[in-house]
């Protein structure tokens, strides 16, 4: 785990045992920075400096302008090797190859 520094471990200990409270049902959205900041008693940058270390270790996700998540994370969808094949043809990976 990264060091957050003093005040950021502070908040991280604070976010830890916030989280740990939590019910997790589903995707768990937690409050805005302001809101979070206030309610665990610790500035705001410390409180970033704590979501980039649980971020980091995958307790949380953020996507700008949605939020920040509980959790790994959305599945990233995979494309299958059909659907590859079927996006391509032989001389098309032949003129790749070439390159």
């Amino acid at each position: 785990m990264d060091d957050p520094g003093n005040g950021g471990h502070a908040a991280l200990v604070q976010l830890q045992a916030y989280l740990a409270q939590m019910d997790h049902a589903g995707e768990t959205r937690l409050p805005a920075e302001r809101e979070l900041s206030e309610s665990l008693g610790v500035s705001r940058g410390d409180l970033r400096k704590a979501l980039a270390v649980l971020e980091k270790d995958g307790r949380i996700w953020r996507h700008v302008g949605r939020g920040t998540f509980v959790g790994s994370g959305p599945v990233e969808e995979t494309i299958g090797i059909s659907e590859i094949a079927g996006r391509t043809n032989p001389a098309d990976v032949m003129r790749a190859r070439l390159i």
